[in-house]
């Protein structure tokens, strides 16, 4: 079986190091987020905010520079 590479992006190291510091300052798996609603976890909603928002920014940029290669 061989293993396609893909092509590298330049925003992959600050992407994952963004991810990564969120991941750590709410203490929880992106996953885990509907289970933290459904106890009742305020953290939750922060962490749940930060996702959407995150999401949004990366809609956001990836068509940014779509449309301004350079």
């Amino acid at each position: 079986m061989d293993f396609v590479k893909k092509p590298y992006q330049k925003g992959l190291v600050t992407g994952a190091f963004l991810f990564g510091i969120g991941w750590a300052m709410t203490a929880a798996c992106p996953g885990t987020v509907p289970a933290m609603l459904g106890e009742g976890k305020i953290g939750a909603l922060f962490t749940l905010a930060g996702l959407l928002l995150g999401t949004m920014a990366y809609g956001v940029l990836q068509s940014f520079i779509a449309q301004n290669p350079k």
